[in-house]
């Protein structure tokens, strides 16, 4: 194995871990936001996990697709426009910081 094959198996080992806790640690705080920008708080999510593997992989935006799939309904889910990275940009700098204790 060449060690950029094993540095990506680490890489993605760790997003499939720490990934979800860290989107979902401000999802919260999206939908309304996200419905300002007319993108559900789903596709911001996947529009996340698209740059981050453009970013990672160095794949064009344009050739990566994401989607969802519910198992248990077995229901695929692809938004059609997803965020770039201008809008994600855009769209967490709309969030507005917790005033501290």
């Amino acid at each position: 194995m060449n060690a950029q094959l094993v540095r990506a198996a680490i890489v993605l080992g760790l997003l499939s871990v720490i990934g979800p806790l860290a989107i979902d640690m401000y999802l919260p705080a999206l939908p309304a936001i996200a419905g300002d920008l007319n993108a559900t708080a789903a596709a911001v999510q996947l529009a996340v996990y698209r740059l981050a593997w453009h970013h990672l992989t160095g794949e064009p935006l344009d050739r990566i697709r994401a989607s969802f799939h519910h198992v248990a309904a077995n229901v695929t889910v692809r938004p059609a426009d997803l965020l770039d990275e201008p809008g994600l940009t855009a769209l967490i700098r709309s969030v507005p910081f917790a005033a501290g204790p």
